[in-house]
This record gives C-alpha cells, sequence and structure tokens, in this order.
C-alpha cells in the first residue's frame, strides 16, 4: 500500500515539477505574455504553496499535541 502511494506521489510531483518548470519558462521567454500574467500567475503559484505547507505544518502539529493528550489521558 505505502509503496504504490509513493510511487504515485513521486509521479505526480514529477509530472508537476515539469508543468511548473514549463509555465515559467513559457512566462519567461514569450514577449507576447502580458505583464499581469507575468506578476499574478508566480504569485498565486507561491500563495498556493505557502498554504499548503501551513496546512501540512498544522496537521503534523495537531498530530503531536494528540499524541501527547492521548498520553496525558492514560496516566492515572
Amino acid at each position: 500500500m505505502r509503496l504504490g502511494l509513493t510511487l504515485l506521489l513521486v509521479g505526480i510531483v514529477m509530472v508537476g515539477g515539469y508543468a511548473a518548470y514549463a509555465l515559467v519558462r513559457f512566462i519567461v521567454l514569450v514577449d507576447e505574455v502580458p505583464i499581469i500574467m507575468r506578476i499574478g500567475l508566480p504569485t498565486m503559484v507561491i500563495g498556493a504553496l505557502v498554504l499548503l505547507v501551513k496546512a501540512i505544518w498544522d496537521r503534523l502539529r495537531e498530530r503531536k499535541n494528540a499524541d501527547v493528550r492521548r498520553y496525558e489521558e492514560a496516566q492515572p
């Protein structure tokens, strides 16, 4: 189960990374792209990444706190 999930995530990261690279390359190299797109698209991507990292961080911190609470409740 974990091997399949790991392979799936690696594939998604590889394809997503290449798509991001191609998008950035297109935005930088093509002169017809409006300035609002050159600024807006990277800003949206960076914002989405910040939200994703924050959500993962909060989830991990909550898991740690839940383990501590569970341990404290088990103590007589």
